[in-house]
């Protein structure tokens, strides 16, 4: 086969050099770095998809799937999975989330917690199946649409501290919420609210549209600090969206009332349009849904016994904390007391609310049912 020469035999010789173990181990960990770039790639854009769904924009989340080949679930159930910030990575990684296409994690908007959105008939993803150290809570299951309510309940299961619910990884329904009990009045009075929102058309091409505000609007209520992050915007553009918004249903945002009311109006509406929604019976003001029976009554399983003893140390600071938006430096200075000890009193009151008092959503429902138990 080769020449006397030895040329063949040198040709050979260097043919093995270049394919052999020495070339070839380069080659393999190339391999290997591209897909993990393809992983981690693949990783964040079904993590955006998970922020799109949580911020209300299905459409948008479905069309990110469709690029991976994938569909999202409908109708899906909502898990939190709480650990320590440094094994996030080990949830993600999880067989039972790596190794099922049809479940969807991302990162919570306002916590160290990993969201998965399953199927319903998918396994049930609880602690026993992930890690002892690991606190899961889940919702029921919901169509898509109203996945943002049910991200809302079980992060308050999450937010609630095992000793004061007595129970771990109980799927929790939507029936807790205001919205839910607001009725047709609360239906209407929303459909009133939010119509400029709806009805809203950009001046120009680049300018937001009524969906893309409802979505910013979602996501900055659940947590103002980490909205851009989520909608994958610079903050100077979240900050003009919420001020148009602000103008648009002529609110001032900065106030832990108006939230707290477009928060409601939003977790009513569920994303149908003004027009959609019956108005028969006239328009009805906003105390109207507060002071249904329904509202009361769910005012005062929040609130519990906090508020029957007036006049002390936990209904003042639940009063000032509201009156001053939630801001810590005013709140301490008006009780006299250090930052640092108003935290401990909030998380101690919270724990006894069974609420974190310290998130935005926990401070929309305790604005409402305060105002619904003076109404």
């Amino acid at each position: 086969m080769f020449g006397e020469d030895g040329r063949g035999g040198a040709a050979y010789g260097e043919g093995a050099r270049s394919t052999g173990p020495a070339a070839i181990r380069p080659a393999a960990w190339e391999l290997a770095a591209w897909e993990k770039r393809v992983s981690t790639a693949v990783a964040t854009v079904r993590d955006g998809a998970v922020a799109l769904i949580l911020a209300g924009q299905i459409g948008a989340a479905e069309r990110v799937a469709a690029v991976l080949g994938a569909k999202l679930p409908d109708p899906a159930r909502v898990f939190l999975v709480d650990t320590r910030p440094e094994a996030r990575g080990d949830v993600l990684a999880h067989p039972l989330i790596a190794g099922d296409p049809s479940l969807w994690a991302g990162r919570c908007p306002n916590r160290r917690h990993t969201v998965v959105i399953a199927p319903p008939s998918g396994p049930l993803f609880s602690a026993d199946d992930a890690h002892p150290k690991w606190r899961v809570t889940a919702s029921v299951s919901v169509p898509l649409r109203d996945i943002a309510s049910a991200y809302r309940h079980a992060l308050a299961d999450m937010l609630t501290p095992p000793r004061a619910a007595g129970r771990d990884s109980v799927p929790r329904g939507l029936e807790s919420g205001l919205a839910s009990v607001a009725g047709d009045v609360g239906r209407r009075w929303a459909a009133a609210f939010l119509r400029p929102l709806h009805e809203h058309e950009p001046a120009r091409a680049q300018d937001p549209a009524r969906d893309d505000l409802v979505a910013t609007a979602r996501t900055w209520l659940l947590s103002a600090r980490d909205a851009p992050r989520r909608l994958f915007l610079h903050r100077s553009t979240v900050a003009a969206r919420i001020r148009l918004i602000g103008a648009l249903l002529g609110v001032d945002l900065a106030t832990v009332g108006a939230r707290a009311k477009l928060a409601l109006a939003l977790g009513i509406d569920t994303g149908r349009r003004a027009e959609s929604v019956s108005v028969a019976g006239g328009a009805e003001r906003f105390a109207d849904v507060l002071a249904q029976p329904a509202a009361t009554a769910w005012a005062l399983g929040l609130l519990g016994d906090v508020l029957h003893a007036h006049g002390s140390v936990d209904a003042v600071t639940l009063s000032v904390w509201l009156q001053c938006d939630c801001e810590m430096q005013a709140v301490a200075h008006i009780l006299c007391i250090t930052v640092p000890g108003l935290r401990k009193r909030l998380i101690r009151l919270g724990e006894r609310l069974s609420m974190d008092l310290l998130t935005p959503p926990a401070q929309h429902d305790l604005w409402l049912a305060m105002r619904a138990l003076d109404c």
